[in-house]
């Protein structure tokens, strides 16, 4: 399984709290990370992603399946994002 093939949620953190963004794997318990802007936290959930299944693997030998069909949009905003740009593009599942 490929990092674009598992539904994200993405949650701005509040500014008291430290700001920024929290990614999470509604599919994959344990795989979050986080980052002061969209892209660092993507960036961040990258690395997280190939940790959590290389360790998945090696513990299971499998991962679990995606609970979506790949053609379906896979990017959740739990909360409206502020970014550096109003009209900045959030990451999106590719084809």
């Amino acid at each position: 399984m490929r990092f674009e093939d598992y539904p994200i949620n993405i949650s701005s953190i509040p500014d008291d709290e430290g700001g920024g963004f929290l990614i999470t794997f509604p599919d994959l318990p344990g795989c979050i990370a986080d980052g002061d802007t969209l892209d660092e936290a993507v960036a961040e959930v990258r690395d997280a992603f190939a940790s959590w299944t290389m360790a998945e693997q090696a513990d299971k030998g499998t991962l679990p399946a995606p609970k979506i069909d790949s053609g379906q949009f896979a990017l959740r905003v739990s909360k409206p994002c502020t970014c550096n740009s109003p009209n900045a593009p959030l990451p999106r599942k590719s084809a």
